[in-house]
């Protein structure tokens, strides 16, 4: 088991930043801030770009990811704040210690499941073609270094990088959308005086 830790180091730590992330929202819908889930947002999307910039070789693609944040779902925090009246923060200490409960049993649960699943994932990379690119990129010197950075995005075991962040993408799309649809009124009030 410390070998696959090991090996799939950033896959963990990314897997505990989204655990945290959203674990650290009250489970009390009276306490819950807009500030809070901001800054929230704000923390982990500069942790997940320093750790991506730091697992690749391009700094491209946490650039993209934090603008990605920032432009859809910050900006949506942010409306959201500007019509809510202002609210204490308040944060329990027996609230922080269930957050931190539940972070710890959903990292083992998702450690223990991407662990027996890794003997049922089919590794297809030496019969793919990018497989060969790569091979061929060995022997030829000549060969386009920002080629190599998109052949290592979508090979093991970088693809586990790209594949969150197409899951976090969806997640993102279904809960602005589950948001938007769920009241049929409008978001702002207006006052017609």
């Amino acid at each position: 088991m410390m070998k696959f830790i090991l090996e799939n180091n950033f896959f963990i730590f990314f897997m505990l930043m989204f655990n945290l992330f959203f674990l650290l929202i009250p489970l009390n819908n009276f306490l819950l801030h807009p500030m809070i889930l901001g800054i929230l947002l704000l923390l982990f999307s500069i942790f997940s770009s320093m750790n991506l910039s730091i697992y690749l070789n391009s700094n491209w693609f946490s650039f993209l990811m934090f603008l990605m944040i920032i432009g859809g779902m910050l900006i949506l925090l942010l409306y959201f704040t500007s019509f809510i009246m202002n609210m204490k923060i308040s944060i329990k200490l027996f609230e922080f210690f269930i957050f931190m409960m539940k972070l710890m049993f959903l990292y083992l649960l998702i450690l223990m499941f991407f662990y027996m699943m890794k003997n049922f994932i089919l590794n297809f990379n030496q019969f793919s073609e990018i497989y060969h690119i790569m091979l061929n990129y060995k022997l030829n010197l000549n060969f386009n270094s920002n080629m190599l950075e998109l052949i290592y995005m979508y090979n093991k075991p970088n693809n586990f990088i790209t594949l969150f962040l197409m899951l976090y993408l969806l997640l993102c799309m279904t809960t602005v959308t589950k948001i938007c649809f769920k009241n049929n009124k409008s978001i702002r009030k207006f006052n017609l005086n």
